[in-house]
């Protein structure tokens, strides 16, 4: 700075020093008084070259605002256009200057808002205003600000910290790259691009978007794939087009603009020019560029048709307005060449069968064989045609004839692979016709066969038959459907080969597996589905299918079976198998070992199983009987878990699926309430196994904290064995509590013995297999399953005598090989007659034989070809995506299922616990729902049903060689009425001596015929008839006479009362009931100063025992009355037969009327005479009525229906009251029966409770069979009644029904000491051996039993 400068600044201080000096303490900025910081010479020179800085700038500004005011005011505003005027616009706005309005508006002066962006000063909406809180962001605004002075002259040189400037984060940057960017040079690397694409495309080639942007790279280009488009786009106009790709991952292509035509047709007429090199950017020919852009050009026509939404215009000229023209201009012209045939007529006439056409036929015709359908898919191009779809059934039918007759007359799947173990199954497959009667109309056995590992690829050839006609028969051989007789004969005895058979009474099978790993998930804290999510892979292959031709017949006869064990061998025999092993049910299983016994030399090799699957049926239907009325379908219903239908299907051991899901979240619900108070009861008894509990709390949240994760489960099975140790002690836990938590924990041992066979079945382990099995047998023994508990010993003997029998097989079946596994992944394997189910549902769906049965060649074509047909039906709905079992992931492990699973255990814990399901402090078993109590005998038989039947399976295996064979029935005759006469005549006349007398001692009758009515048993008296006789001895009242200053006692029959009510209909609870019953008897009708009401006694020990027996009580379910707020039952005639029920409703009403406002006003006299130990209310009645009499009652009204009653009273009489009325009847047919006015003889009055005793009663029945009469004539010869045991007929007389002696053999004679008569064959034919031929008596007479009966002959 020079002198002058120095000079005139120091000249411009002091006068600065003096006015503050004059003025005082002001500041110089705002000129305001105050408290201020004193001015320095240092600040008051930087003071001072800021503002003429400042003036210097403010005049450069003020001179170029000058310049353009003056140049806007110059010009004609009016007559601007308005390009001009936009740009002067934006000039002005940029400068600060108004420009000038029209007349009549004010001029506003420019203000800066701080409060808006400093940039666009407009508050946007979305966009957050921040303000300038550092130095950083004022240094950029100032550094924009001296490239922009229009942004310069409003902040000028204030302090924008202090001002609280806005601005927007997007103008800032934007604001500072546009004040950076420097302007660049021609892009050399764009413009060499630019001329090989203009080059490429001269020569009608493509390039892809990507080719062009690394080429641009190459030649040394830095601009970005974006900006390149769009200039190479700016550059060619419409000389390009860019197509976008179909999929996000593909590049675009850019090719030439050329009319569609001659696009096609180039391509069709001209052949592809050379390729370029590898390093070239080009895609193709200019041909193949414009099919691409015509193909992307008509997809986006498609994608921009709306829904046909007219469905009453279904037309052909609906259908082409509705197609775009240039896809069907396209098709037609790929499909007919010549463009003169381009019409609607020719375009489909070149037409080929794909593997869609063929699939879809065929599919469409196994579901539905409608003709319609398929010709209807044929006319639209999609499938074959109904003519080509019976050709290749024909031809399958025809080539599968050709393979039977190749192999030696032995049809063998083509997918099987010769020497490795199959094994086969076969089960019924009954197909219905559709007939008014729904009655089935064909019978026939589907044998499957089944393989371990991918399929067997065929090396050799076949020779392709020949398409034949659709009408063409087929030429079966003869031997193709002959069914190999076995003659087999159900009388035959044969000792079966059963070993190791004490070994089902041992040990085996008690060892658990299943309760330690139930309770290690538990204690995960999670649900067994994911357990087995993550623990169990399986990276097996999956079973190779083999379909066999259908058998025609039943499979369960001994023919049909016989005939499928020896193809079976056969087919196992070509592919080097030394063993055959098959499946079956149990009703063909047990066919199959009798035959394998009977011919056992030939069928040594046979390995004959009992199919898991209908174990698993059977043994749920057991589960179903041990918790019927237990109270489980309610908490099921509460819970909604299923419905009504579905709940007594799971009970019945149907719905297999539905029932395994219901029976394992119920045993998970009671395994997480059971959990904690074993624990609790292990603390309390200061038991060491709680450090186990604790040491299986620490591992299970290891494990948890894996399975959060994801990750692999490596110690699960050391939980589980650490779990193990707690065996034991949960064992004597439950030993220690309540009947009813013992019930219910052996209904959770059933299902542990359930969910360990599925878990031997889905990991494919065959010891588990057997042990889970063993645990199943007591209780097909306990529950009445004779057949599964019979022939499963015998399986489970033959089983575990396999590795001695067939090492081969056992090692096979060790290695998991038992099972079927259908599908990838783990945990997901299943029985072999499972599988075959499966099979046989998709082979009785729609398309079958129905309507085929009477056509043999269609038969035969549909049953030869239906396996491959099957199959190749399977095959393409998997290759559409279309079978819901086409995933490898287990349905149950899935994500949503568990989650629903979750949720569903969570209801079932809550109703278990609001039911109270493990309460230790009842004595008694009884429903945790309705509370009903089981019957003693019942309890104990639940209780004890697994000891049961461990006692019958011991006595079973104990006497199993006799027990598994066929016993012959033996029928026997019966000889009534004229047919024995008939048999004594004919005897008689063959030549014996026949002893009437000894005859006659027998009854010569199957049942007495005192009791008998045309040889069926008579049906029990009816006693009512007895009271109807009585009555017309009588003058029966239809109203009861009045009677004058006497005194009435009215006594009712409470439980006839009872009986008489029964469930009323809006009766919900016990208290209305005994509201209703209370109201009946204090409803005085007859003035009665006294009422009675008479209750049976129900004693233990009673008379009546053998009557409530069969009544069937003891089956029902005893319920205790806890309160007058108790719902009724549901089924009221079930609970009023129990005498528990009756009892408790007996105390219930006599507490209930006690209560009530009926007061009595009057004294029993002699009471005494109420008390007794009578057991029925009959007889007690009497004593109220005597009681009655001595208190000086004269009429007596006894309201009872029963005859009993009414007999009692006439004998008695004469000790009761002046008047004795009996009430009966019901409201239409209600009568008075004056018992005082009776007409009868003393003497029949006085035998009448006699003849009524043997005529019906309560505690007496009529006569029973075990008492015969039979006759023998005294010295007059009259038949007098004898009492016998013998036999109603003499064998002998039962022998000689019909002679079959045969030559040299005279059986039936010599067995009963019986000499051969004329008529034998054995006589004719001179061949008798029998010593005792000469001519005997039918029936020796016994003289020391007969004294002084004479032999009389005729």
């Amino acid at each position: 700075m020079d002198s002058t400068d120095t000079t005139s600044s120091g000249s411009e201080l002091d006068s600065l020093l003096k006015i503050e000096i004059k003025q005082g303490p002001t500041c110089i900025l705002c000129k305001k008084k105050g408290s201020t910081t004193n001015l320095t010479e240092k600040t008051g020179a930087t003071f001072i070259k800021a503002v003429k800085l400042r003036e210097e700038i403010t005049k450069n500004i003020d001179e170029d605002i000058q310049k353009i005011v003056c140049d806007i005011k110059q010009t004609d505003w009016k007559n601007l256009p308005l390009k001009c005027k936009i740009k002067r616009q934006q000039e002005c706005e940029d400068l600060g200057i108004q420009l000038p309005l029209p007349v009549g508006r004010s001029l506003r002066k420019d203000v800066f808002n701080v409060n808006k962006c400093v940039f666009c000063q407009k508050r946007l909406i979305g966009k957050r205003l921040s303000q300038v809180m550092s130095t950083n962001i004022e240094n950029n605004i100032r550094f924009i600000a001296n490239k922009q002075l229009h942004l310069l002259k409003k902040i000028g040189t204030n302090d924008l910290i202090a001002m609280e400037v806005k601005y927007h984060i997007g103008c800032l940057l934007g604001e500072m790259r546009n004040s950076t960017t420097t302007k660049k040079t021609k892009d050399e690397a764009l413009t060499l691009v630019q001329n090989e694409i203009k080059t490429g495309i001269e020569k009608g080639n493509g390039f892809s978007v990507t080719s062009i942007f690394k080429r641009y790279l190459a030649l040394g280009g830095s601009r970005s794939k974006r900006v390149i488009i769009q200039k190479v786009k700016h550059h060619f106009g419409s000389k390009i087009e860019i197509i976008k790709p179909k999929k996000v991952n593909e590049s675009s292509i850019v090719i030439p603009s050329v009319p569609k035509s001659d696009a096609i047709h180039s391509f069709i007429k001209v052949s592809s020019v050379s390729t370029e090199s590898s390093s070239s950017m080009f895609i193709g020919n200019s041909e193949l560029s414009q099919i691409y852009k015509i193909c992307m050009d008509i997809r986006k026509e498609l994608d921009n048709i709306p829904d046909h939404l007219d469905y009453r215009e279904l037309s052909v000229d609906a259908y082409q307005k509705y197609i775009p023209h240039s896809l069907s201009w396209i098709i037609g012209l790929l499909i007919s060449v010549d463009e003169k045939e381009n019409g609607s007529g020719n375009r489909f006439k070149e037409k080929r069968l794909t593997p869609k056409h063929i699939g879809l036929g065929i599919m469409v015709h196994q579901e539905t064989r409608s003709k319609k359908i398929i010709g209807a898919l044929h006319a639209c191009g999609h499938s074959a045609s109904y003519k080509d779809v019976l050709r290749i059934r024909n031809t399958i039918a025809q080539e599968e004839i050709i393979r039977y007759s190749c192999n030696d007359n032995c049809y063998i799947p083509r997918q099987l692979v010769p020497n490795k173990l199959v094994q086969f199954a076969a089960d019924n497959i009954d197909i219905l016709e559709e007939t008014l009667d729904k009655g089935p109309t064909f019978y026939a056995t589907q044998i499957i066969a089944f393989q371990q590992g991918p399929p067997y690829l065929e090396t050799e050839t076949y020779t392709k038959p020949k398409i034949i006609t659709y009408k063409a028969k087929l030429e079966i051989p003869e031997n193709f459907h002959l069914l190999r007789k076995i003659n087999y004969n159900k009388s035959q005895k044969v000792t079966p080969p059963i070993n190791n058979k004490n070994i089902l009474c041992d040990e085996y099978g008690t060892k658990k597996f299943i309760f330690p790993y139930n309770l290690a998930w538990i204690f995960c804290r999670t649900s067994i589905n994911q357990i087995v999510k993550l623990i169990h892979q399986d990276d097996t292959y999956v079973t190779t299918y083999g379909y066999l031709p259908i058998l025609p017949y039943v499979a369960s006869d001994y023919d049909t079976i016989w005939t499928t064990i020896k193809r079976c061998s056969d087919i196992a025999a070509k592919l080097n198998n030394n063993y055959t092993i098959i499946t079956f049910d149990q009703v063909i299983y047990h066919k199959a070992k009798e035959i394998q016994w009977l011919k056992f030399d030939e069928c040594s090799h046979f390995v004959i199983r009992l199919g898991g699957f209908h174990i698993m049926m059977n043994f749920l239907k057991a589960i179903g009987q041990h918790m019927d009325n237990s109270g489980l379908t309610d908490v099921w219903l509460e819970s909604n878990l299923y419905g009504d239908s579905t709940v007594i299907g799971i009970m019945k051991g149907k719905k297999w699926n539905k029932a395994i899901r219901a029976h394992k979240l119920t045993y998970e619900s009671l395994l997480r309430i059971l959990l904690p108070m074993f624990e609790t009861w292990l603390m309390e008894c200061k038991s060491a196994n709680i450090h186990v509990v604790n040491k299986s709390r620490l591992m299970a949240n290891s494990i948890c904290k894996i399975m959060t994760k994801q990750g692999t489960i490596t110690n699960f099975f050391e939980l589980v064995n650490n779990v193990g140790q707690l065996s034991e002690a949960f064992k004597e836990f439950v030993e220690n509590q309540s009947s009813t938590f013992q019930f219910w924990c052996t209904y959770m041992e059933m299902v542990e013995t359930l969910l360990e066979f599925i878990y031997s079945e889905r990991t494919g382990q065959w010891d588990l297999h057997l042990q889970s099995f063993r645990k199943m047998l007591p209780w097909f023994f306990t529950y009445d399953h004779n057949n599964y508990a019979r022939w499963g010993s015998v399986y489970l003997c033959d089983m575990l005598d396999l590795e001695n029998k067939a090492p081969i097989v056992y090692q096979e079946f060790c290695d998991g090989n038992f099972v079927v596994k259908r599908l990838n992944g783990g945990f997901n394997r299943i029985s072999v007659d499972q599988a075959l189910e499966y099979v046989n549902k998709t082979s009785k769906d729609a398309g079958g034989i129905v309507g085929l049965t009477k056509n043999s060649t269609r038969l035969d074509e549909w049953y030869l070809s239906f396996s491959e047909i099957g199959r190749m039906v399977q095959t393409f709905t998997v290759s559409l995506k279309l079978d819901c079992c086409i995933s490898s992931q287990n349905i149950e492990t899935g994500k949503q299922r568990m989650i629903v699973d979750e949720q569903t255990a969570l209801k079932l814990v809550d109703q278990f616990l609001k039911f109270n399901v493990f309460n230790s402090t009842s004595d008694v078993l009884k429903s945790i729902s309705t509370k009903e109590v089981y019957p003693k005998i019942l309890e104990l038989f639940r209780l004890n049903a697994k000891q049961t039947g461990e006692n019958a399976l011991k006595y079973f295996v104990k006497n199993m060689d006799t027990c598994t064979q066929t016993k012959s029935s033996k029928k026997t005759e019966a000889l009534e009425g004229q047919q024995f006469l008939q048999r004594i005549l004919a005897v008689k006349e063959m030549g014996r001596i026949i002893d009437y007398n000894l005859i006659f001692r027998h009854e010569l009758t199957t049942s007495p015929t005192s009791l008998t009515v045309n040889g069926q048993l008579a049906t029990p008296s009816n006693k009512s008839a007895l009271g109807g006789i009585i009555e017309n001895f009588t003058t029966v009242e239809s109203s009861l006479p009045p009677i004058k200053d006497a005194k009435v006692c009215l006594i009712f029959d409470g439980m006839a009362m009872v009986q008489r009510i029964g469930k009323p209909p809006k009766c919900n609870t016990y208290g209305e009931l005994a509201a209703i019953f209370v109201n009946k008897i204090f409803k005085n009708q007859f003035g009665a100063q006294r009422v009675d009401v008479v209750f049976d006694n129900y004693k233990e020990r009673s008379t009546k025992r053998i009557t409530r027996v069969k009544r069937g009580q003891n089956n029902t379910i005893n319920k205790i009355i806890e309160n007058e707020n108790k719902p009724l039952p549901q089924r009221w005639n079930l609970f009023i037969h129990s005498v528990f029920n009756k009892k408790r409703l007996t105390n219930f009403f006599g507490g209930f009327t006690c209560v009530t406002d009926y007061k009595a006003n009057f004294k029993v006299k002699s009471p005494e005479l109420l008390v007794s130990n009578h057991e029925e209310a009959d007889t007690r009645i009497l004593l109220h009525v005597l009681s009655a009499k001595v208190s000086g009652y004269r009429r007596c009204i006894v309201d009872c229906n029963d005859t009993d009653v009414l007999v009692l009273l006439l004998h008695f009489r004469k000790h009761l009251t002046q008047e004795v009325w009996m009430k009966t009847g019901k409201s239409d047919s209600l009568r008075y029966i004056p018992v005082h006015k009776i007409n009868l003889a003393d003497s029949l009055i006085k035998n009448l409770p006699a003849f009524h005793a043997f005529t019906g009663c309560d505690t007496t029945s009529q006569f029973t069979g075990f008492l015969r009469f039979g006759w023998h004539c005294n010295e007059n010869s009259d038949p007098i009644p004898l009492l016998t045991t013998l036999p109603p007929f003499p064998t002998q007389l039962i022998a000689l029904s019909s002679c079959s002696c045969k030559k040299g053999k005279c059986v039936i004679t010599l067995t009963n000491k019986m000499g051969c008569i004329p008529s034998c064959r054995c006589i004719t034919q001179n061949s008798c051996k029998n010593p005792f031929t000469i001519a005997k008596p039918l029936m020796p007479v016994n003289v020391n039993e007969i004294e002084s009966e004479s032999s009389d002959d005729e």
